[in-house]
């Protein structure tokens, strides 16, 4: 059992597994992960010079539509394992190393 005595966290901890419990979500982060060396730009902003990656690469390289790739981002968002910035028009997707290590924290207390 989770250490956390709180039903919140545990909700909180619930939804970050089943954040990590999808395929593409985790190849998402695996991507994020280096995104320069995997993502190649299509066109002028879609990749940002600090490693922030536009919805329609990560699509692209999934094979799925931008609306399907953002519902997978909303979620991986939400639990605190990535992070978006915009910059003008565009939504640039990071990798947020304190979610990740608090993902790997809730797997080290199971």
């Amino acid at each position: 059992m989770l250490r956390s005595t709180d039903q919140r966290d545990l909700t909180s901890e619930t939804e970050t597994l089943k954040a990590l419990a999808s395929e593409i979500r985790l190849s998402i982060l695996e991507w994020l992960r280096e995104p320069q060396s995997v993502f190649v730009s299509q066109r002028e902003g879609d990749l940002s010079d600090d490693g922030g990656v536009c919805v329609s690469l990560i699509a692209q390289r999934a094979g799925m539509s931008q609306p399907t790739i953002s519902r997978h981002l909303e979620i991986l968002r939400r639990t605190g394992l990535i992070y978006t910035r915009r910059v003008a028009n565009w939504n640039f997707h990071y990798r947020d190393d304190a979610g990740i290590t608090h993902a790997r924290h809730i797997l080290d207390t199971i």
